[in-house]
Formats: C-alpha cells, structure tokens, sequence
C-alpha cells in the first residue's frame, strides 16, 4: 500500500484527502518494513541482537506517528494551518519519546522488557490515536463525496474509515504483554484465548480492507482532475469567448462612433461584422422607415438578386416576426430554436451549445424598433456557438443605439435646417408685411388724410363766403375721413384683432368666420363644443394664427366653396380642425424632406411643437384638406404672464 500510494501522481486537488495520501503512503512503507524485519528476525534472545530490535521498535513509531500525522492532515483545522499537522506531530513524538524514557527511569527493566514496552506505549500512544484520527477524517471526506455528487467513492471511503477504526481501536490496544498498563492484562494473548485467531491476523485484514478501500476510493482523484480540466476549458472558452465579446464591442464602438451618418454607418458595420465574427459569411443591416428618412439596407456577402426578398424579409421581421422583440435563431438543421437559445441565457443552463446557422436580432431601443441585424454563415459550417448570443445581442444594442444617435443627429439637423428657413421666411414675411402695410396706409389712409388736409384747408376760405357749399364740402370730409378710420381698423384687425386679448380665442375665431364671409364666397362655418374655456394667451394666439394660416391657404389656393372651423374644449387638451371641401394636395410631395415646401404647413408644425401640441394634416389631390391640432389644456391664469403676439 505505501508503494502504490507514493507512486501515484501529484495532483493539485482541493480535497483535504490529497494531502493526507502521500502521509499514508510512508505510514505503509515503514510498517511494512516494521513487518517485514519482524517476520524475519532471527529467533533469539533479543540481548543479541539489540540493536535490529532497537531499529524495528523506531520503525514501528516512525510509521504510527506517520499514521498520527495522517489523521491529523484530515482535520479542518489542518487546512487552515500549513504549520498544525508538524507541530502537533513533533509535540506528540516527543510525548512518546519522553514516555519511553520515564519508563525506563522508573521501572529499570530489562531491555527485553523496556522494548516491548516501547512498543506498547508506541501502539497506545500513537497508533490508536492516530487510527481513531484517520477513520474520522475519512468520514468527514465521505459526506464531501456525497456533497459532491460521487456515492460510490464515498462507500469505498466509509469502508476504509471503519476499517481504519477497527485497526486502531482494536488492533492496537490488544498488544503484546509489557509492563505498561493494561497490557499485562488485555494483550495478543486474551485476544488468541477469546477469538481463537491471533490479532497479527485481524491488524492484516483490516490493513488490507482500508488498503483496498483506499486504491478504490483513490481514483476520486482522477475524476477530481477530468472534472477541473473540464472546468478549465469551459473557463478557457469562457474567456475566449468574453474576450472576443470585449474585442467585437470595442471595434464597433469604435466604428460607430467614427460617423453619424447613417448610411455610411451601416455600411462599414456590416464590412467590419463579417470578419469580426468568424463563422459569419453574410451580414446584413435593414433600417426601418421613419417620417424623417426611407428604410434602408446594407449588406456584406450577398447576391445583387437577393436584395429584394432579403429587404422584405426583414422588414417583415421587424414588424411581424416574434413581435418584433425577440431575436430569431436557427439551427444548423434550419430549425427555429429561439425559444432554446433565450431560456440557456436567462436560465443559465449547463448543456451542449447549439450550433446556429442564421440569427436575427431586432435593433431596439427603449421606446421602438429601428431596424434588425441579420447574420448567416454557411450551409455546410461552421456554424455560431449559441454560447456567443449574449455577444450577438450586446452586438445588436449597439448599433440600435448608433442608429437611433444617428436617426436624433439627423432629425436635430432637419429641425435647425427648417428653423433656419422659417426665421429666413419670417423675417422676409416681416418686410412683406411692413410694405403692405406701408403700400396700403400710403395708398388709401395717406391719400384720405392728404385729401382730408386740403379740404380742410378750402372749407376755412368757404366758411365765412359761401357757408352752404363749406357744409357740403365738410359732409365729403366727413366721408373720408370715415372710410380712412375704418381702413385704419381693418389694418389694425389684420394684424392682431382685439377680439382676441378682450374676449378670448372664440369670440376672435367668430369674428374671422364673419369677416370671411364678408369679404369671399367662400362658405366659412364654426362649431363649438364642450365648456368654453379660456386659454392661456400663449395657446390662444398659437391656435388663432393657425387658423388665420389654414383659412387663408384656403382663400388662396384650395379653390373651396365651404370651409368648417371645430373648436372642442376637454377635461386635459383642447382641439382645433380646419377642412375644405378644395382640390387638396400631395401630402408627403410637400412635407418631406428635399420636396417643395409649404412653409406655411411648416410653421405650424413648429408652432404646435413649440406648445408642446400634436398636428395632423390630412389631404389628397380633389378630396380637400384636414388640419387638426391638439394642444394641452394650459388655462388662463396658470400660464406665464404676457402676450405673445404671433
């Protein structure tokens, strides 16, 4: 056993038994050669041969407080002391030392007598101590085996610890007979009388059921050794793989970060994807239409041919496909194994990776979904490792949240580019306005006044000569000045009425609707509903300027016979909406981006926007136009103070 034991190989094990084993192993070879010099002794008076005696009796202590030191090793405390099993080992060595030599002190025995109580107090002292040690350790490794999911290491080792007791416990207090008590009395001999076998004969079969217990119950090691070889290439994959997640994340941060446009961003993601990520052949980007920009697609490894059905597949994916939320794999077999590959992510599960052909993942940020990112690699193989989805993911993460930087970046430069247009447009409104008004006060009141400013003048050398004709001439006057007056008020109204600050929003919009139908053929009506509130002056110049805009598009180029104003007031938002029954207009030939522009329609989405509004128009060529705004409920009084005059 103790050659067996030494010869088998070192092991970096975390079981407490590992470094107890090579302890056991010089415990059998030096009781071995204890045995073995006993079994050849000359039979002879130990006088003669003294001094083999002597080197037989320090074997056999040698080897018990081996044995001591073993079971020592075993104990808890001994892992966390490198230093407890040698000195505790020494301390008890020199206990027994101390005892043999008090022995002889005390009693003065023949050296016959004081070798054989050597020998006794060597198996009460250190062999049963030891063995009692040994089979509690090996119990202890036992529940660990079975912690550890190994049962039949852990009977082999229950086998060996009982085995070891008995040894101990039984085999060594039945010793030869010696002065040392109670060796006179409990010894080989009694043992021989109860059982009728001598005890060399139980201390050989208990030696040789712990032996055989321990070479079974050893190979724990090798399966010890399988299972931490195989954690450490699960590791090595581990790492592996997080190292590729970590190198794939920086390069694209890095790639995305390099532009904002999207294009341009898409394109050179799908380059770098491919070779990034080995077994991937094919790649492709598909982002979804927005009311800024077109759906988009940008593809690596693919047919000009495969472009349409890969577009359409896509997009359908996006808004269909596992309700846009979920990412799509598929097997080497072309099976969808999507539901496998997100319960091994959520759950963790220890199983065989899956081997993947194809994977859509659905680019989505907090609030919608921008687009989805397709990866295939070849029929044949090799395929992804569904381990690598957590880095597929965090791959699609990224680029929805570049896409959507992307998506804010150009809708931030639309709005500072309409904005720019609009104040350019204001400021030209401003100057065509102010000669308007300029024309129509020189034309009509500067006329009127300058009229108004003779006759005066010809009445004062009328009044006293010709009184009649000063009155008829002062009648004209009058006239005039009448006229000028109401053009000085219609002036004033065009610009801000004062039904608007006085009586509010309602009475402002009626009085419109009155002074359109005074003034055009057009068939303007308004309808009020839900309890009239005022507004903040904010809100009701926003909303009043909106339809002063809508009902002079229609005067101006809808060709309409009728026209429908609907104001309706609710308990959170108030709503306005302005139709014609006119020839309409191409809705997105207006408003997108690069068309024509209605700069009208413009302002006022930015002025609903600005009031945080929403505004919806509805229009097609000879099916008139629909204009509706909802806007917060802001009343009077809970408003900043001071008129905004738009």
């Amino acid at each position: 056993m103790g050659v067996a034991l030494l010869a088998l190989p070192r092991s970096d094990t975390q079981l407490s038994l590992g470094r107890a084993v090579r302890l056991f192993g010089w415990f059998g070879l030096l009781h071995g050669s204890h045995e073995f010099i006993e079994m050849f002794m000359p039979v002879t008076p130990i006088v003669a041969d003294l001094w083999l005696n002597l080197m037989r009796n320090a074997l056999l202590a040698a080897s018990f407080l081996v044995l001591l030191a073993s079971g020592l090793a075993l104990l808890p405390r001994a892992q966390k002391s490198k230093r407890f099993v040698g000195r505790l080992t020494l301390l008890i060595g020199a206990a027994y030392v101390a005892q043999v030599g008090l022995a002889y002190v005390t009693y003065q025995p023949s050296p016959e007598a004081w070798l054989r109580a050597a020998e006794t107090l060597a198996r009460y002292t250190l062999a049963v101590p030891g063995a009692a040690l040994v089979g509690y350790g090996l119990w202890r490794q036992r529940q660990t085996l079975l912690a550890l999911g190994m049962p039949s290491y852990s009977r082999d080792m229950a086998a060996a610890s009982l085995s070891m007791a008995l040894y101990g416990l039984i085999g060594q207090v039945f010793s030869k007979t010696s002065l040392v008590f109670p060796s006179m009395f409990i010894n080989a001999t009694l043992f021989s009388a109860l059982f009728g076998f001598p005890i060399q004969l139980f201390r050989a079969t208990m030696a040789l059921i712990a032996a055989m217990s321990m070479f079974h119950a050893l190979r724990v090691f090798e399966d010890e050794m399988r299972r931490r070889l195989h954690q450490a290439v699960e590791a090595q994959s581990e790492l592996q793989i997080a190292a590729r997640e970590l190198s794939l994340l920086y390069e694209t941060s890095t790639l995305l970060t390099s532009t904002y446009d999207l294009e341009t961003l898409t394109r050179k993601a799908v380059e770098r994807i491919v070779p990034i990520i080995d077994p991937v052949k094919r790649a492709a980007i598909y982002v979804g239409e927005t009311a800024e920009r077109s759906a988009h697609l940008s593809t690596a490894g693919y047919a000009r041919s495969e472009l349409a059905g890969l577009k359409d597949m896509l997009a359908n994916h996006v808004h269909y496909g596992h309700d846009g939320q979920s990412a799509y794999w598929v097997d080497s077999a072309g099976q969808d194994v999507s539901r496998e590959v997100i319960a091994r992510m959520v759950e963790n599960r220890q199983s065989p990776p899956l081997a993947i052909r194809r994977v859509v993942i659905p680019l989505g940020t907090t609030d919608r979904i921008v687009g989805s990112l397709l990866l295939e690699t070849k029929l044949s193989g090799p395929y992804l490792s569904s381990l690598e989805s957590p880095t597929i993911i965090a791959l699609g993460r990224q680029l929805a949240i570049a896409i959507d930087y992307a998506d804010a970046l150009l809708q931030l430069r639309q709005r500072e580019s309409v904005q720019s247009e609009l104040l350019q447009r204001a400021t030209s409104a401003q100057e065509a306005e102010r000669k308007r008004i300029a024309r129509e006060l020189h034309d009509e009141t500067g006329q009127a006044l300058t009229a108004l400013a003779f006759g005066l003048r010809g009445v004062s050398k009328l009044i006293r000569q010709k009184p009649k004709q000063a009155f008829e001439q002062m009648t004209q006057l009058q006239s005039i000045s009448a006229g000028a007056l109401e053009e000085l008020r219609h002036l004033i109204s065009d610009l801000r009425p004062s039904h608007l600050d006085d009586l509010g929003l309602v009475a402002a919009l009626r009085w419109y609707v009155e002074d359109i139908r005074s003034r055009t053929a057009t068939q303007c009506s308004l309808k009020i509903s839900g309890d009239e509130t005022r507004l903040s002056p904010e809100t009701e110049t926003t909303l009043f300027r909106i339809a002063q805009e809508a009902l002079g598009n229609v005067m101006k180029h809808a060709n309409a016979s009728h026209a429908r104003l609907s104001l309706s007031f609710n308990s959170e938002t108030v709503c306005l909406t302005i139709e014609d029954d006119g020839q309409g207009f191409e809705r997105e030939a207006i408003l997108e981006p690069g068309a024509r522009r209605a700069w009208g329609l413009i302002g006022m989405q930015e002025r609903v926007a600005l009031m945080g509004g929403h505004l919806e128009i509805v229009s097609a060529p000879t099916r008139g136009t629909s204009i509706i705004v909802e806007a917060p409920m802001a009343r009077k009084g809970l408003a900043a103070n001071g008129d905004h005059h738009g």
